[in-house]
């Protein structure tokens, strides 16, 4: 128990402490220095009922070099086998200053809400409703669009002859059950939910 005592007496005597530092670590508030540096920089000081207050404006990061822009992008994507290039060779501008974001939350619209800015931008110009049914005419001009690339004589880029040939074959089948027409339907600004709309 002794040796213990006299170890742990030995190493507290040993421990030093650290020299006193030069420079103060915390420093002091000087009010007249300040006061001196409000003063160099007026435009960065708006006075209010007898305060004073600072604004300090951040330079600008260096975009360019904080992303890793390139001052000139050259790419080449291809895709469908071939048949669409997309071909990029463009300088690229950085912004000076940070880009201003805006944070959008979706809400819920309620009836009263939308009848509000139907009335307020809409007024009373006749609104339809859009239909998602595809009738015979709408289905006769796209089998001929499609009847076209088939025989060579259109070419989009995107379908080949072949495809149109099966495309074809999908409209047909789809022009049996498509109605004539329909007139269009007059909106009065109810929602609908798209899920039990048919």
């Amino acid at each position: 128990m002794k040796r213990l005592f006299c170890l742990l007496l030995c190493a507290l005597l040993l421990t030093g402490c650290l020299p006193t530092p030069a420079v103060d670590v915390v420093r002091q508030k000087n009010q007249s220095e300040m006061i001196e540096m409000i003063q160099s920089t007026p435009e960065n000081v708006q006075e209010s009922q007898g305060t004073v207050q600072v604004r300090v404006e951040a330079q600008a990061p260096d975009f360019r070099a904080l992303y890793h822009i390139p001052e000139h992008l050259t790419r080449e994507i291809i895709g469908l086998d071939g048949r669409l290039a997309i071909r990029i060779d463009a300088d690229v501008k950085v912004p000076e200053k940070a880009m201003p974001i805006v944070r959008v939350h979706p809400i819920d619209f309620s009836q009263d809400l939308v009848y509000k800015l139907r009335d307020r931008l809409i007024g009373d110009t006749p609104m339809y409703l859009e239909s998602h049914e595809r009738t015979r005419q709408i289905i006769e001009s796209q089998m001929e669009y499609y009847l076209s690339i088939a025989n060579g004589e259109f070419e989009n880029g995107m379908d080949t002859p072949v495809e149109a040939l099966e495309i074809l074959k999908e409209l047909q089948g789809e022009y049996l059950i498509a109605p004539e027409g329909q007139p269009p339907q007059l909106s009065d600004g109810t929602l609908i939910d798209p899920w039990n709309r048919y």
